[in-house]
């Protein structure tokens, strides 16, 4: 569909929705979004604090409920509070009230979602939608402005240029663009899978996704994530390839993705051999090489080798040493942080729970970008990672509406004679 008539037709449909829908359609385009001119370093401006305090008042105070939510969210930040009284002389406030902040506004969204039952699978397809779509056109006009020369254009969001990325490398509306890329590749995911949910006839094929309605949203998904210069972008394309492989296909399609690694890693792209090497590195579990291949990525993989030959004998690694102790100490830039430096493995291990029973479905393709860290999380205070779980808890909610809709129709199912000719 061309951009003009895609925000004509979710300009439409926005102005028949509910209140509480609006507003939790306005929340996840403008949450996640980087406007440069208004945000202040952390890359939390005024607009986030808003909508931030909007959610937990409407989704926790006015509309709230007794959700699974709620009670893994107050025990995550119990925890932190234990942690702060116990292992710190004094307290940084302001992080534990961030990372409050973020806990609740996810479960006033969640409650929206499973309770208020805010959208529909046509609202939030069309959503997702719109959110590449508005993506791209600043992706276009910031790419645009590059080859005219220009290096600052407040008005379109760019406010820097990545030369030494690539000549077409841009973060849109995000704040960089590893994050530009995770919000590309989660949406994606999310429209092919309610797609698929909406048609019921299974997983796409690969060509399926060219045709109709899909082409120009797969045209420019592809476009953004092969010109924005991110090797994060290149690792969720092959994450997302996982998609197309099932228990029919895997015989042959797996020795094809063997041939196609093969064969890119002989392709001349920086961002695609950063990618590649950084990976291949990673396999390695050696933390020199994985800086070697990429230093920028390094900052967020080095943690997690560093977690797995932790010292799990002392109390300090399951119960933390205390709020800031990885900033105070700067243990990300001398490359010896974990994953559970300041509150522990408790923490850590709650995350986890906290992401596998609101947000991601285990046994999904979601779940293995939360895993690896290019899907969002529910840990620590990162603004962009808790929307992007948001996004993957509404594509869970459709999965197990749809589940329980198969699970009706085979408790209802005839069976024997006539089930064979009618089925």
């Amino acid at each position: 569909m061309p951009i003009r008539e895609n925000f004509k037709n979710c300009l439409s449909q926005f102005r028949t929705l509910s209140f509480l829908q609006k507003f939790a359609v306005l929340f996840l385009i403008l949450f996640g979004v980087y406007y440069r001119p208004i945000e202040i370093q952390a890359g939390f401006g005024p607009q986030h604090i808003v909508l931030m305090a909007l959610m937990i008042v409407l989704g926790v105070f006015i509309y709230g409920a007794p959700s699974r939510a709620l009670w893994l969210g107050i025990l995550y930040c119990m925890w932190q509070l234990i942690t702060a009284f116990t292992l710190n002389d004094s307290i940084r406030w302001t992080t534990l009230f961030f990372s409050f902040g973020l806990v609740f506004t996810y479960v006033g969204f969640y409650n929206l979602v499973y309770y208020k039952k805010v959208f529909t699978i046509e609202i939030f397809i069309e959503l997702l939608k719109f959110i590449m779509t508005l993506a791209f056109v600043f992706c276009i006009l910031q790419q645009m402005a590059i080859l005219a020369g220009f290096r600052q254009l407040p008005a379109i969001n760019m406010m820097m240029t990545y030369g030494k990325k690539g000549p077409l490398a841009c973060a849109s509306l995000y704040q960089e663009m590893s994050s530009f890329a995770r919000f590309m590749l989660v949406c994606y995911y999310g429209y092919v899978k309610c797609n698929e949910i909406k048609r019921g006839q299974g997983r796409y094929k690969f060509g399926e996704l060219f045709k109709g309605e899909h082409r120009w949203v797969t045209i420019r998904f592809l476009w953004m994530m092969l010109t924005m210069a991110s090797g994060t972008a290149m690792i969720a394309l092959l994450a997302f390839s996982l998609y197309f492989i099932t228990k029919k296909n895997a015989v042959y399609m797996i020795p094809l993705f063997i041939i196609i690694y093969v064969v890119l890693g002989n392709i001349e792209n920086k961002q695609l051999e950063r990618s590649l090497h950084t990976l291949e590195a990673t396999v390695t579990f050696d933390q020199q090489e994985i800086i070697d291949a990429d230093q920028s990525a390094a900052f967020r993989i080095v943690p997690v080798i560093n977690s797995f030959s932790a010292d799990f004998s002392k109390k300090e690694t399951w119960f933390g040493h205390g709020v800031d102790y990885g900033r105070n100490y700067k243990l990300i830039l001398r490359m010896r942080a974990t994953l559970f430096d300041d509150y522990g493995v408790v923490l850590f291990f709650l995350g986890y729970v906290f992401a596998f029973t609101c947000a991601y479905k285990i046994n999904s393709l979601g779940a293995l970008f939360m895993i690896l860290g290019i899907g969002g999380g529910m840990a620590g205070n990162i603004q962009y990672a808790w929307e992007l779980a948001m996004l993957m808890t509404v594509v869970r909610y459709f999965m197990e509406q749809n589940e329980a809709k198969v699970e009706d129709t085979k408790k209802i199912a005839p069976t024997g004679f006539y089930a064979k000719n009618l089925y």
